[in-house]
């Protein structure tokens, strides 16, 4: 089996897990990596016989990590609009209309507005968020899983 396969396999499969960490610094370094991984991986494909095993691989893991994009930004949208549907938005309209009543907005106010919003609702964002993350993240195992062992098979 072909190292840069088994690696793109271990890479993909580190995106996938570092997917799911809610921090910001994270999701940074996924987005980044995913973008260099994508890039990657066809130029890899790129340099594959047209009827290869590699490139039937390259191209599994293409469709899937396009997929997964997919589904996953999805998955955050649904949850953007079950947390802006069902959210608790007392502070936001308390602090717009002090606004429309002539109050000088300032970053300190809107840092306290937003940190009261999410305090109130973090149960929300978080169950609404891991709800809507998980088909994509079943996906991606599940492809990862099948392809890596279709590739074990056949190097057997």
């Amino acid at each position: 089996m072909n190292k840069n396969i088994k690696g793109s396999y271990a890479v993909f499969s580190i995106l996938l897990l570092t997917s799911v960490i809610p921090h910001m610094s994270v999701q940074s370094f996924v987005m980044i990596l995913s973008l260099v991984f994508i890039i990657a991986l066809y130029m890899l494909r790129s340099k594959t016989a047209l009827d290869s095993r590699d490139r039937i691989s390259y191209s599994y893991l293409i469709k899937t990590f396009w997929i997964w994009s997919v589904l996953y930004a999805v998955g955050f949208l649904v949850a953007g609009i079950i947390i802006s549907t069902f959210g608790d938005m007392t502070a936001m309209n308390e602090w717009t209309q002090s606004i429309l009543e002539g109050a000088m907005p300032d970053e300190n106010g809107l840092k306290t507005v937003v940190q009261t919003y999410v305090d109130e609702n973090l149960s929300l964002i978080v169950q609404s968020t891991i709800a809507c993350a998980i088909p994509a993240t079943l996906y991606a195992g599940h492809r990862l899983f099948q392809g890596w062992k279709t590739l074990e098979n056949k190097a057997t």
